[in-house]
């Protein structure tokens, strides 16, 4: 439960407990694997929950909503006098510049065209290189900045760059009295670059709470328990149309346009959104923030379902907004609490246990080397005892020890993410096993499908999520070794 938020029916605050629970059926029904959401409309709680193991004393990462946090703190900075939003980018890093750099695109390239995505480059440039911000002052865009919408990650942590350069801090210790500390945000944390900072375009981690927190310092325009905390005009400038994103023009909630690290959205919205359903939207015309995190993503990152989450909230909760408070609906409510309750992370229907189990405790398949199998697999086996699966997966160099969970997701280290998490297993049919390893700091999900024949067993091993998590993949037959 909140701790900050005051916690009221949804009635009261003018929206129908069933239109809630209609859009969590909806996300059950589709399998679209959540962790969490919050929706508080003026300034209270009417609904929340998480997806068990989740938990909301859990910092999740909340990638690309990074890049509005960083915003604010470029807006901080304006406002401190360090320095404008016209200012060239290469006026600050005169030590990384090359001949390249002497390049008009580049000479001329602002932090403003940087926050609005606009930097010129149609993607973010290579952030395998040892010195990003090196790479991206020494390669010439291809358009002139300013002009089109290009999704370029790497401007976001150039602008982090530049703030650590003025200010001699990171993003984080920049924003602890300016942000974290009026707003109650503790133990908020950003993942490091090679050059020592901030990943401030994918990299904070943060309760579910915080970021509604800070969906709330944007409605009210920078201002927090009556302190303004920034000038609202930059507020009101960063969460405005500042460039058009039509090439978005398969994603609703893309292509209404962006601002300064924040998208536009339906419903004369703005939120900000980050891989896998990291999602603040903020919603001033209804008084109304709603926030989710989740790993909603299917195969390597090539579809995400965040886009679903949005129809799903237009279309179950928004339409039925009312101006006043609604009559109590205690039946609804009801159902509504229940069904936030009993959230969980899905695995396929089936049974608890095979009879196979017997004859599979300490049997181990052997698997060749090729193509299906990039990892180098060598072996699997597997040991049931009592409620928990204890499956071996050989790697060249190593052995990963999974332990999985029959009634309950075992909490546990994944060296190969590397990363913790969680564990489950449940049997499909009699022969068919199917198993998850969820992560807890990265959207990343191992997929473990086995079915298992006399003296061989099928075996399909793929990873969704990020690719920012240790892969394994495996689509092969194996022979039964013992």
């Amino acid at each position: 439960m909140s701790k900050y938020y005051e916690k009221v029916s949804p009635e009261s605050v003018g929206i129908p407990s069933a239109a809630i629970r209609r859009f969590l059926s909806e996300i059950e029904a589709q399998t679209i694997p959540m962790h969490s959401f919050m929706i508080a409309r003026h300034g209270k709680v009417c609904a929340e929950g998480w997806w068990s193991p989740f938990q909301e004393d859990m910092p999740h990462i909340i990638y690309s909503c990074s890049k509005s946090f960083t915003s604010i703190a470029v807006g901080m900075c304006v406002q401190e006098g360090r320095f404008s939003l016209d200012d060239p980018v290469v006026k600050f890093f005169p030590d990384k510049l090359g001949p390249a750099s002497e390049h008009p695109y580049i000479a001329s390239r602002t932090i403003r065209n940087l926050l609005m995505m606009a930097t010129g480059n149609s993607y973010a440039i290579d952030r395998t290189a040892p010195d990003w911000i090196k790479t991206f002052l020494n390669t010439p865009p291809a358009v002139k900045p300013g002009t089109l919408f290009g999704y370029d990650s790497s401007g976001t942590h150039t602008l982090c760059g530049i703030m650590q350069r003025v200010t001699g801090q990171t993003l984080m210790e920049y924003l602890k009295p300016r942000l974290f500390e009026p707003l109650g945000i503790e133990g908020a944390w950003c993942e490091m670059s090679p050059m020592g900072i901030c990943v401030g375009h994918r990299g904070i981690h943060c309760l579910t709470e915080d970021m509604l927190k800070f969906g709330h310092f944007l409605l009210h325009r920078g201002a927090w328990e009556g302190k303004q905390l920034m000038d609202p005009a930059y507020i009101d400038e960063a969460t405005s149309r500042q460039i058009s994103t039509a090439t978005k023009a398969n994603k609703l909630d893309s292509n209404v346009g962006y601002g300064y690290q924040f998208w536009r959205v339906r419903h004369n919205a703005y939120a900000c959104i980050g891989t896998g359903a990291q999602i603040i939207c903020v919603i001033p015309d209804k008084d109304l923030v709603w926030v989710t995190t989740g790993n909603a993503l299917q195969g390597d990152a090539d579809y995400e379902e965040y886009p679903e989450i949005f129809h799903l909230f237009w279309n179950n909760i928004y339409p039925y907004l009312a101006d006043e408070p609604l009559p109590e609906d205690k039946p609804a409510q009801q159902e509504l609490e229940s069904l936030c309750a009993s959230l969980a992370l899905h695995l396929p229907e089936g049974k608890e246990a095979s009879p196979r189990e017997s004859e599979l405790n300490g049997a181990e398949y052997r698997f060749e080397a090729g193509k299906d199998n990039p990892n180098g697999i060598r072996s699997l086996s597997f040991v049931f005892e009592d409620d928990r699966l204890h499956l071996n997966i050989e790697l060249p160099g190593m052995v990963w020890r999974l332990q999985a969970g029959r009634k309950e997701w075992l909490h546990q280290e994944l060296p190969l993410a590397p990363d913790e998490g969680w564990a489950k297993f449940t049997w499909v049919d009699g022969d068919t096993l199917v198993c998850e390893a969820n992560c807890r700091f990265r959207c990343g999900t191992y997929h473990f499908i086995v079915h298992f024949e006399e003296d061989s067993a099928s075996v399909m091993i793929r990873p969704t999520g990020w690719s920012h998590f240790g892969r394994l993949y495996l689509r092969m037959t194996g022979q039964k070794a013992r």
